[in-house]
């Protein structure tokens, strides 16, 4: 009996594992890298939106800075939370459906900021945008460790990860231009319905791609769906050094990545008084070059591994490095000159 029932099994894993192979020497992946791309594109311009309407709002809706600080953070509060339980959502019900639902849900949340007035209203929003935008990195991370080669990760990764300071980028010079001229209502709402279009792309592309069973990853028998850990044995993940280590890496990272992608804006204009225009420029640039450079870094570590240095090493070697040139965003709070204070927040 018990060869009877391995024989299939073994026959899935094997078919699973053919065409897992196949879809990862196909060049439909790398359409898949550009809807990763533009959809971590999507969601950073979405995120930095407040951000660069923030001084039109406070003047318009009457909002002193601390309450916009509030609404700035109330993201974070739904964002920060979410990200264990959108990780294990997504190896339970997969890439294509979590993120599509993500994304919708989001973005539902952003078309909704043209309409609220109220503080609490815009925290509503705030925090839903929140919960919708925490699938993003794990299901990119998911998809790039399903679909492409381990040669491969290191530049795809660098693509979506281009895509947030592009989005970042995009938002920032846009807004300076069309919020003077259309007011800050039409704006959420017009790039809400504009950013819709990336679903049926998303769906249909992924439609074969998240039938198909990694054989490294733990699978049903049917290799079909994934059985996945339940939500307490995720938890315990935090027990690993190797967990705790990302941890406290993208802890040290976000706090001056957040500063970028909320107060970035407000503080050009509050505190060094560039105008809205002056403000789409320079506080752009530093999306503009961290974009060049977060590709050209994960190329250059894809060449490193693909040479035969170990990828561990490899891969740490680039965090530290990347932490300890972005420390100088502290001398650059402290600059006399404005102008200065830009130099080094481009480079940080």
């Amino acid at each position: 009996m018990r060869s009877i029932i391995s024989q299939p099994e073994t026959s899935n894993n094997a078919a699973a594992s053919r065409s897992t192979q196949e879809l990862r020497e196909s060049p439909q992946r790398w359409l898949l890298t550009i809807l990763l791309v533009a959809g971590m594109t999507v969601a950073y311009a979405h995120r930095g939106a407040l951000s660069v309407s923030a001084p039109l709002m406070m003047a318009d809706l009457v909002l002193s800075p601390k309450v916009m600080g509030i609404l700035l953070s109330a993201f974070y509060w739904t964002y920060a939370l979410m990200q264990l339980p959108a990780g294990w959502l997504v190896d339970r019900i997969g890439v294509r459906r979590a993120y599509a639902a993500g994304y919708v849900l989001w973005t539902v949340a952003f078309i909704s900021m043209a309409f609220a007035k109220t503080f609490l209203g815009l925290i509503a929003v705030r925090m839903l945008l929140g919960i919708g935008q925490a699938v993003t990195l794990p299901a990119s991370a998911r998809a790039v460790a399903n679909w492409f080669k381990d040669k491969e990760r290191g530049t795809v990764t660098a693509g979506y990860l281009t895509g947030a300071r592009m989005g970042q980028a995009l938002i920032g010079f846009l807004a300076a231009y069309l919020l003077v001229g259309h007011g800050w209502q039409r704006f959420f709402l017009v790039a809400g319905i504009i950013s819709l279009v990336w679903i049926p792309l998303w769906l249909q592309l992924l439609g074969k791609w998240d039938k198909v069973s990694p054989p490294e990853h733990p699978r049903d028998r049917s290799a079909t769906s994934p059985i996945g850990l339940s939500f307490l044995e995720a938890l315990a993940l935090l027990k690993q050094k190797s967990v705790i280590g990302i941890f406290l890496g993208f802890f040290a990272y976000d706090y001056a990545w957040f500063w970028y992608t909320t107060w970035l804006p407000g503080y050009l204009v509050m505190e060094r008084h560039f105008s809205l225009k002056e403000t789409g420029i320079f506080g752009t640039l530093p999306f503009v070059f961290m974009s060049g450079i977060t590709l050209l870094s994960g190329f250059a570590s894809d060449q490193l591994i693909a040479r035969g240095f170990s990828e561990i090493r490899v891969r740490k070697l680039f965090i530290l490095l990347g932490l300890l040139i972005a420390s100088l965003v502290i001398p650059a709070g402290l600059a006399q000159s404005r102008m200065t204070a830009v130099y080094l927040i481009t480079i940080s």
